[in-house]
């Protein structure tokens, strides 16, 4: 198009729309610079002590219809196994894709601010955002300068003649010249291959876009160190008959570069806490993490919360509290919350009847951890904790003796256990796992206890005399549906429109903390912004079919193998399996064998 590059990489070219694009960059960046001066200090100093939990964000900036399947990648793929190795470092992972979320009858201010919004928020959050631009030949949207609000042009003065790719580029990573931002320049050879009635969906068409394109990429390669620039090829597969859109075969450069860059970055930002030797005091970080992993997931319940604090604060309760409800209504996170609450203001000393020492708290969730399902391991646990016991026991036998006696002992220490889903302990039979709580427990002892209604271990204590307090977690009214919904989804960034929410809270199942849960992950991870809502109608309306039918999608997107293996686990486990050691024993992925090849092998 007549335009070539000068020795600097500059691009040099008197067409006029060069000349437009360029100085739309340059005026952009004079009053960056102005406003917010140099960055330069606060990016060499980011490695950010902490205590607990942490937020980590990133942001994947792009065009949306050429870069559909790139996002799937990134979504269904890479970001969850990053989030597994992000857990293990306790920070939660949160990809901010914005493919769909903002509802189509939100205003161009709306529009904006909820983009260069989320920046701000992963500014917040990470002081640098982890950021992600993927770029190719489409520039998309470039709001005229009359379609910009005041009210945006004020507090993002630069945004003039920018498309809103290159808002999220010079707001989340030029500017600042932020060194957690990876840039993804798909090769365009791929093209060669497109028929020519697919190729507008790669190809922006504007006359303006190709001008833009040429000073984008230079002026990427100008400010980041060619390292942080990946050139990844791609090859085009047609059209989806499912879902209508043009694909592209993404390669295993794009993904290894782009965990590779985000564990480096990360890791470097939020260093790993060091490892405890001590296995009871890495057994109790393992319970405070799911703790507080599950803990800010409760919305309502305020009924239940109250009435189990009440017992706890209340003297002279000689009997345990039971939580029961049906699978997945929410008790491991009312628990959770319970826990959390009881252990603050145990530590600020505001739980009365604690004499001068004060309460202590023990809890443990069945099932979260490695080994948690093991009755003796929970006893030794409780016991070393108390710390009375010179001498912890030997077999299951005698440490529950010895739990029963500290808990009904007249002058026990004053303590409050906690215990999630008490039904799912390995052992077989109700009266020996409840064996180790005594029909009278001491004073000084508060027992909080969650299992579903109606199992053995429930019936065992209802039927003791006297009998245990319990309460009902209830299905959720359609209040907390929608809030739960505007939470887990807001975390995202993203929301349903009133249609779409009526839609969803309409099925029979919402009432289902878990069922409801589910289908949001499924929203969430759905990435065609059109078909949102027939997404909703077509969600499941139970638990267990709704489960099928994720286990479907997984089959269909990432092939039998691994979810063969996965389920065949799952079936011939005792107890069933805990995520971490099911990664543990599935290892790689590409080592496990095709069904048809096994079966030919052993023929």
């Amino acid at each position: 198009m007549g335009c070539g590059s000068s020795r600097s990489g500059a691009i040099v070219s008197h067409d006029p729309k060069y000349v437009e694009v360029t100085e739309a960059w340059d005026r952009a960046w004079e009053t960056v610079s102005a406003k917010n001066g140099t960055w330069k200090d606060l990016s060499k100093s980011l490695v950010i002590k902490r205590t607990g939990w942490k937020t980590v964000r990133i942001f994947v900036s792009s065009t949306f219809k050429d870069f559909h399947c790139e996002r799937e990648l990134l979504v269904k793929k890479v970001f969850p196994d990053l989030r597994v190795w992000c857990e293990n470092r306790r920070l939660y992972l949160v990809e901010c894709d914005l493919r769909w979320g903002v509802p189509t009858d939100f205003t161009t201010e709306a529009t904006l601010r909820a983009c260069l919004g989320e920046i701000d928020r992963c500014f917040q959050d990470n002081v640098m955002p982890f950021f992600i631009n993927m770029t190719s030949e489409r520039v998309g949207w470039i709001p005229m300068e009359e379609e910009v609000p005041e009210a945006i042009s004020s507090e993002y003065s630069w945004v003039r003649g920018l498309s809103v790719t290159e808002m999220e580029i010079l707001h989340g990573a030029y500017r600042t010249d932020n060194p957690n931002a990876l840039f993804m320049l798909r090769d365009p050879s791929f093209l060669k291959s497109v028929p020519d009635d697919q190729s507008k969906a790669f190809i922006d068409n504007q006359p303006i876009a190709q001008p833009k394109l040429d000073v984008l990429k230079q002026r990427i390669r100008s400010r980041f160190p060619s390292k942080r620039i990946v050139n990844y090829p791609v090859e085009f597969l047609g059209v989806n008959s499912n879902t209508g859109l043009p694909e592209v075969h993404v390669g295993e450069v794009f993904s290894k570069k782009v965990v590779e860059f985000f564990k480096e970055r990360i890791g470097a930002q939020y260093p790993l806490d060091k490892v405890t030797s001590d296995p009871y005091a890495a057994q109790y970080e393992a319970h405070e993490s799911f703790m507080k992993s599950r803990c800010d997931n409760v919305i309502g319940r305020r009924d239940i919360i109250d009435e189990i604090m009440e017992y706890i604060c209340s003297e002279a309760n000689s009997v345990p509290f039971l939580l029961v409800g049906n699978a997945g209504s929410g008790k491991s996170s009312i628990i959770a919350k319970i826990a959390e609450i009881t252990a603050t203001r145990a530590t600020l000393k505001k739980i009365p009847g604690g004499g001068k020492t004060g309460w202590k708290v023990f809890y443990h969730f069945v099932g979260a951890v490695p080994g948690s399902t093991e009755l003796l391991k929970l006893l030794m646990r409780l016991v070393k904790e108390i710390g009375t016991v010179s001498e912890l026991p030997g077999n299951l036998e005698s440490a529950s003796q010895t739990t029963t006696g500290l808990l009904a002992k007249t002058d026990a220490p004053h303590w409050i256990i906690i215990v999630d889903a008490l039904n799912q302990l390995d052992e077989d039979t109700a009266a020996l796992i409840n064996s180790w709580i005594p029909r009278n427990l001491s004073r000084n002892i508060r027992i909080v206890l969650s299992m579903i209604e109606d199992t053995p271990q429930h019936t065992n204590f209802r039927s003791r005399d006297p009998p245990a307090k319990e309460v009902k977690v209830n299905p959720l009214s359609e209040q907390d549906r929608r809030e739960i919904v505007d939470s887990l989804l807001g975390r995202y960034n993203k929301r349903l429109d009133n249609s779409q929410m009526n839609s969803l809270m309409n099925k029979e199942w919402s009432t289902n903390p878990l069922w409801l849960a589910i289908a949001c992950e499924e929203l969430r991870v759905f990435g065609q912004f059109r078909q949102v809502s027939d997404k909703i109608n077509k969600l499941e309306d139970g638990l267990l079919e709704l489960e099928m039918q994720v286990l479907t999608r997984f089959e269909e997107e990432s092939g039998g193998e691994l979810l063969v293996a996965t389920v065949s686990l799952l079936e011939i486990s005792s107890r069933g399996l805990l995520e971490i050691e099911l990664l543990a024993i599935l290892g790689d992925e590409e080592n496990l064998m095709p069904a048809e090849e096994e079966s030919a092998e052993k023929s």
